[in-house]
């Protein structure tokens, strides 16, 4: 198996661990009170409350060249993100800069974001946007440095 197809096998189970995920939130805010009752039952028991936790907080998850220490190499780079998900590349940026990449580019060019980053065209590239869960259970590349970046809540 190729890098892009390791890749997207892992970014697909990623993904689809998130949507499991985000399924559950769901069910917890269609039965409302029901789970709200069994909740606290459980915290009364002294049992921890999955649904409690924010299952709905996201995590970019960026993939980079070895050479690249920590997010705050980024600084002054262009991070490659595909232009199916070009719509949350200020969210992205946002994030990348709390994170420490100052004056960092978030750049969907034509190519595949795990092209350009093969090629040697960009540090870094975004892999997918997953749950927190998700992030934590993605694995490490050999070859490259996978970062789990928390993205800002989305705007109501």
């Amino acid at each position: 198996m190729n890098l892009k197809d390791h890749l997207a096998t892992a970014a697909a189970v990623a993904e689809h661990l998130s949507a499991t995920v985000s399924a559950a939130s769901e069910l917890k805010a269609m039965n409302g009170d029901r789970f709200d009752r069994l909740s606290i039952a459980a915290a009364g028991s002294g049992k921890r409350d999955a649904a409690a936790s924010p299952a709905d907080a996201r995590v970019a998850l960026v993939i980079s060249r070895p050479e690249i220490k920590s997010i705050s190499y980024l600084t002054r780079a262009y991070v490659a993100i595909d232009g199916e998900r070009s719509g949350s590349a200020n969210g992205l940026r946002t994030a990348l800069v709390a994170a420490g990449a100052i004056d960092v580019q978030v750049d969907p060019g034509k190519a595949s974001a795990i092209d350009r980053l093969v090629r040697g065209e960009v540090p870094a590239a975004v892999l997918t946007f997953v749950s927190a869960d998700a992030a934590r259970a993605f694995p490490e590349i050999d070859g490259f440095k996978i970062y789990r970046i928390p993205l800002p809540p989305p705007r109501s």
